[in-house]
């Protein structure tokens, strides 16, 4: 398991969308690609000694036909992985960076793009159980896109979800969940204060 990649790239087809090009000048993060490339090729191959490797979410760094580009060339054009969302794949806007463009696409269509043409498995929810060379199932793997809503998902999800962890429990096998965006178990101390500082409260 890794996660944030933050591909940062544009193709020809990016430089007609003004509001991505404002970004691509404006953000340095990962520009050039030069430290992150190497160290994903080799944790992918790494990833090959083990059932499954998942990579959860901010593979992009923002909504561009160049990251999705690299996104092919890298890594699902070699190797057989799964993948969450993270909040960076839908934005093409960024604060302080755009300077007033707004954005060209709509979630949905983002959403249809991402999962027709680049995702290896459903963007939402995606299920699998792992067994070993006997046959025995061993493990259920879930991948939630939790990058709108933070701590919560969406309404279509509950009810697939409440399945799958129903059918977990029947099999008595250990239920592992991926997605991008840690909840806040809001454990705390012995004055019950919350360990962990909250991403973002809704």
């Amino acid at each position: 398991h890794f996660s944030d990649l933050h591909f940062n790239a544009v193709n020809e087809e990016d430089k007609s969308n003004p509001t991505i090009m404002a970004l691509y000048e404006g953000r340095d993060f990962n520009k050039g690609n030069t430290y992150n490339t190497p160290v994903i090729e080799k944790s992918l191959e790494f990833g090959k000694l083990f059932d499954r490797t998942v990579i959860t979410g901010d593979i992009l760094d923002f909504y561009s036909f160049g990251c999705m580009d690299m996104l092919k060339s890298v890594i699902t054009d070699k190797y057989d992985v799964l993948m969450t969302l993270g909040n960076h794949e839908t934005a093409e806007i960024m604060p302080s960076i755009n300077g007033g463009y707004k954005e060209k696409y709509t979630y949905e269509a983002k959403y249809d793009n991402l999962s027709k043409n680049f995702w290896p498995n459903d963007v939402y929810l995606h299920s699998e159980i792992i067994s070993d060379k006997g046959g025995n199932e061993k493990v259920m793997l879930l991948l939630l896109d939790n990058s709108l809503n933070k701590y919560w998902f969406s309404e279509e999800q509950y009810g697939e979800l409440e399945n799958y962890i129903k059918t977990a429990r029947e099999k008595q096998i250990p239920l592992l969940i991926f997605q991008h965006i840690p909840i806040s178990t809001n454990w705390g101390d012995e004055k019950g204060n919350d360990l962990v500082e909250p991403y973002d409260v809704i």
